[in-house]
């Protein structure tokens, strides 16, 4: 998969060829949903789920990160949001979704991208 421009509509329409990476607890529909099932479900969206970090990303899932350790304290935020901090330096740009924009594109939906809140721009 090619890496995403700097460029957004400000929305991600689709998980389908997407490289997606999750942090925090992930809610779908309001409910909290376990890891596995988060991931299961991702992929049969057409998504490719991954655990680490990497310049492929192109879709953060922003979950709950309150009682988590986080590595930025001051932020709460997590090592994972920290690393899409990175990626944004390097015009790379990660598209992010809460749970709520998740649960919009597994119904078939649009969600608002949240690059700019996550990254403060």
């Amino acid at each position: 998969m090619k890496k995403n421009d700097c460029t957004c509509s400000g929305r991600v329409t689709t998980l389908r060829n997407q490289v997606v990476i999750a942090t925090g607890k992930v809610s779908i529909r309001g409910e909290h949903e376990h890891r596995d099932e988060v991931h299961a479900l991702l992929e049969r969206a057409g998504a490719r789920v991954t655990t680490k970090m990497s310049g492929n990303i192109s879709v953060l899932i922003h979950g709950d990160l309150s009682g988590q350790i986080v590595a930025d304290q001051v932020r709460e935020y997590s090592q994972k949001i920290l690393d899409l901090l990175t990626e944004s330096t390097s015009a790379h740009h990660v598209c992010a979704v809460s749970s709520r924009g998740l649960s919009e594109l597994l119904e078939g939906r649009a969600a608002v991208c949240l690059h700019r809140h996550v990254v403060g721009q």
